[in-house]
């Protein structure tokens, strides 16, 4: 049994076991009320920003392409450079934040970002606009793998898939908002004023999150214990009622076996390995199917005959469903888990891909875009939001999240290349064919080879 632990204690830097114990407890059990709900908005600000950036990039490839400033095969350096750029800030966020913390990396990946991208506004041709693009894509990965670790960090145990995805559900807006405006403003002001907007926009950002706190679990991952304590402590505050829940918590025999048996798994290099492997595999079938319908699903229309404004416009529709899987995705991932989201989607992925190809009218494509889109940020809020975080320990988590998304931004890298070929030698169909295949693999592992992280404990 846990010993209860004085909140008045002295911090002092010596803890017992049964101290750190009762730590350990309180840190799944933190109350959501102001200071949380500080973070969250802080960490989800900086999201936004990223989601809306990240959708502007197919309305701009489709306008370079429509303009003849870009070839299609430059296009495709375009987003490929993207990804490099993700995959490298994806990498080094997950070492840094891991070393130095979660606050320190977080705030300097927006900065970055955000001058990278005003940059990227005044390219003078095509190159640049590869190569600069690139350097703002780094920030933009390291926000993505900072940022719901953080949430996931700050965040109770039992409410910590809703808040994780929750977040993503509000992020996604990004996408519908950066369609309505790359259709709005592109056609008449051009696509360098998106890139200054944005870049503006995240500087804005940077100064609001410089009071952000760093994450307990993480001072508790290294053994700063005082630290940890005093801001858990500043949350506690927030909920008057806290005590009476964490006595509760405290006389229950199931909390030290469930932190027990996490020990077990988590720390297990074997383990740690696996679920490097597992977590890379859905992520990148995410990445991919997300990235090739979403950034290319306008070049595609335009490919197939609709202009401009009307492949703009019809994305725009699709992609309101963007937020609106996220959200189901929320409803569905503390009630029924993590496993069962991905395999609802992974499923959905399969029918809906193949019957897109069969439509041949604009609400056709219309609704079958809208349910595929649908379905794809069940997934991607699912695997980013609560999945990947939940499959490693605080020690480990910015390191794991980072190697997962290293290995789908190096499949993402390669992606638009394999679009293009598809796109010139059969046709928009083999586009959504693969994506199929691909999610119909899936399914298979996902039945197989993926745990539920449910409401379980890591360390």
């Amino acid at each position: 049994m846990l010993e209860v632990v004085g909140k008045e204690k002295e911090l002092d830097g010596v803890y017992s076991k049964s101290d750190v114990e009762d730590l350990d407890l309180r840190l799944d059990n933190l109350p959501t009320g102001r200071t949380f709900k500080k973070v969250f908005w802080l960490v989800l600000a900086g999201m936004v920003v990223r989601s809306i950036d990240f959708y502007l990039a197919s309305g701009v490839a489709s306008s370079l392409v429509k303009s003849g400033y870009a070839s299609l095969g430059q296009t495709a350096s375009l987003m490929s450079a993207s990804s490099f750029g993700l995959l490298v800030g994806s990498l080094s966020a997950g070492f840094l934040g891991d070393k130095l913390g979660r606050r320190h990396a977080y705030q300097l990946n927006l900065v970055f970002f955000g001058v990278m991208t005003m940059l990227s506004a005044v390219a003078p041709n095509m190159t640049w606009l590869i190569v600069l693009r690139g350097l703002s894509c780094i920030g933009m990965g390291a926000e993505l793998v900072t940022g719901f670790a953080m949430i996931n960090e700050f965040a109770p145990v039992n409410k910590r898939g809703r808040w994780a995805v929750g977040m993503t559900a509000i992020t996604c807006w990004g996408s519908p908002l950066g369609m309505l405006m790359s259709s709005l403003i592109i056609p008449s002001l051009g696509w360098r004023v998106l890139f200054i907007g944005v870049g503006v926009l995240a500087l804005f950002v940077w100064v609001l999150r410089r009071e952000l706190p760093e994450s307990p679990r993480w001072f508790f991952s290294k053994g700063r214990y005082a630290e940890a304590e005093a801001i858990v402590n500043e949350m506690e505050k927030d909920d008057p009622n806290h005590d009476k829940l964490l006595d509760e918590k405290r006389n229950s025999n199931k909390v030290q076996d469930e932190m027990d048996q996490a020990d077990k798994v988590t720390y297990s290099s074997a383990k740690l390995f696996w679920r490097v492997v597992i977590t890379s595999f859905v992520l990148i079938v995410a990445d991919v199917c997300e990235y090739t319908f979403v950034n290319w699903e306008p070049t595609m229309l335009a490919k197939s005959g609709h202009g401009l404004s009307q492949s703009l416009g019809l994305s725009t529709i699709m992609m309101v469903a963007a937020p609106l899987g996220a959200l189901l995705g929320m409803l569905l991932v503390d009630r029924l888990g993590r496993k069962f989201n991905l395999l609802l989607s992974f499923i959905a992925m399969v029918v809906l891909g193949l019957g897109y190809t069969y439509q041949t009218t604009s609400l056709g494509l219309i609704t079958f875009g809208f349910l595929l889109t649908l379905f794809i940020y069940v997934l991607i809020s699912t695997v980013f939001g609560a999945f990947i975080p939940e499959m490693f320990p605080t020690s480990f988590r910015l390191r794991g999240v980072g190697l997962a998304n290293t290995f789908a931004k190096g499949a993402t890298m390669v992606t638009p290349f394999i679009v293009v070929w598809l796109l010139s030698s059969f046709g928009f169909k083999a586009v959504l064919y693969a994506m199929s295949v691909l999610s119909l693999i899936a399914v298979l592992v996902t039945v197989f080879f993926v745990p539920e992280t449910k409401k379980k404990h890591i360390q």
